[in-house]
């Protein structure tokens, strides 16, 4: 990684890109790196090489969930040893530089250009023009283990919880709910790391903190210090599952309020929904709109921010998806309710965790439960809903001029301040 930023950053060569350009370099085996839906992907792979089993990566290119077009990234029969990594990226990237569109904004995505081209084509224009030495054909993949934000019933998606490192010492992953943290809550896990022992807090794909470098003997106080009451390393199934992007309090293109709602819902749910048996974690992804910076086609629960009315007035709502995830196999979420409005999704889901309890088969996931249905009876598998939740944002629709504020009509903001205050 250190060699791609090196690579990159403030190079005139990559500075006229199309558009926006991501890049994901797995280690691990489970998947974390999300590959799949990024415009180029690195993943771990081991490949037979001169007599040699070589330890390094498979290349897939353009996946992306934006523009209700969403891709998975493509296998394009590449595999990569480490030291040659950042030579495939820089290929790639002037790759989509020199090919990817610029006569449509919509369109300037690398996903676009694979679709066009396909794999292969786009494999022998690398080979031929972008790289100096000879690509390897794919290696043997570890995509069987994937787990992370797959949806599986056998394991986790996340890395919430203790994980002895290979070195015998811990890390421990705390839930952050909606990614959401105080300035001096950071500030106090700063000086708990250091006190641990620990050089490192990582931030992961789902918006929660990983503590590395925790020593065994030192594990359980580690784990009974109060700031972990608030960010767990085992919390509520609805509090681990719940991730939204940053809504309308900061986000132009965003038309509804999204951090502040999904905190709410995932209380509530908490509170009033029995979890389904086994159920450890139950992902719902919150987006403000059809951006899916949430990436809400990866969930069990998908909410794309919509407007609608009720009762005559216009109000934010959600159109609504299940089943989606990575892993794998991954696939993306079938949409089954459109613009459901915002203070009836969480009876929505509790009428649908309810079907899932009482249909499901021994041991199957909440995925396989959508999976093994047309989108016909997804569409009619549940009921929106009003219940005991209230939401005080359903009038917002961007009209205001904070959702946070406790009186956030547009008369009560504090600015513009008149000129002679």
């Amino acid at each position: 990684m250190q060699e791609l930023n090196s690579e990159f950053r403030g190079n005139p060569a990559y500075s006229n890109l199309p558009r926006k350009w991501k890049v994901s370099v797995a280690g691990d085996t489970r998947g974390a790196g999300q590959g799949d839906i990024n415009d180029l992907a690195f993943e771990p792979a081991v490949k037979l090489l001169e007599g040699e089993r070589v330890k390094g990566f498979n290349v897939r290119v353009g996946g992306g969930l934006a523009r209700k077009e969403p891709r998975f990234a493509r296998d394009i029969d590449v595999f990569c040893r480490p030291e040659d990594v950042t030579a495939v990226s820089a290929g790639i990237s002037a790759l989509f530089r020199d090919h990817g569109d610029r006569e449509n904004r919509f369109n300037a995505r690398i996903k676009f250009l694979v679709d066009e081209w396909g794999p292969g084509k786009l494999r022998e224009v690398l080979q031929a023009e972008y790289v100096d030495h000879e690509l390897p054909t794919a290696g043997e993949d570890l995509r069987a283990g994937y787990d992370y934000n797959a949806g599986r019933a056998d394991a986790p998606g996340d890395y919430v919880g203790v994980t002895e490192q290979n070195d015998g010492r811990y890390a421990v992953g705390l839930s952050v709910l909606v990614g959401r943290m105080g300035a001096e809550d950071v500030l106090d896990l700063a000086d708990l790391a250091e006190r641990y022992g620990s050089e490192l807090v990582g931030i992961t794909q789902r918006q929660n903190l990983l503590v590395a470098d925790v020593d065994g003997a030192a594990l359980d106080e580690f784990l009974a210090e109060p700031l972990l009451e608030t960010y767990s390393p085992d919390p509520h199934p609805f509090m681990r599952g719940s991730i939204a992007c940053t809504g309308t309090e900061y986000c132009s293109l965003s038309i509804v309020e999204t951090k502040n709602r999904m905190v709410r819902y995932a209380r509530w749910l908490a509170e009033n929904v029995p979890v389904p048996e086994g159920v450890e974690d139950f992902h719902v992804h919150l987006s403000g709109c059809t951006a899916s910076c949430a990436q809400p086609q990866i969930a069990d629960v998908s909410l794309r921010g919509m407007k609608t009315r009720k009762d005559g007035e216009p109000v934010e709502a959600f159109d609504v998806g299940l089943g989606g995830g990575l892993g794998e196999n991954p696939r993306f979420a079938d949409w089954v309710e459109m613009r459901v409005a915002a203070d009836e999704v969480p009876g929505y889901v509790r009428n649908l965790l309810r079907v899932y309890e009482a249909e499901r088969t021994d041991g199957e996931s909440f995925r396989e439960f959508v999976e093994a249905r047309a989108t016909e009876e997804l569409e009619g598998l549940a009921e929106p809903e009003e219940t005991s939740y209230e939401d005080p944002y359903m009038h917002n629709t961007k009209l205001t001029w904070y959702p946070y504020a406790e009186d956030d009509s547009m008369d009560a903001s504090p600015a513009p301040a008149p000129a002679d205050d």
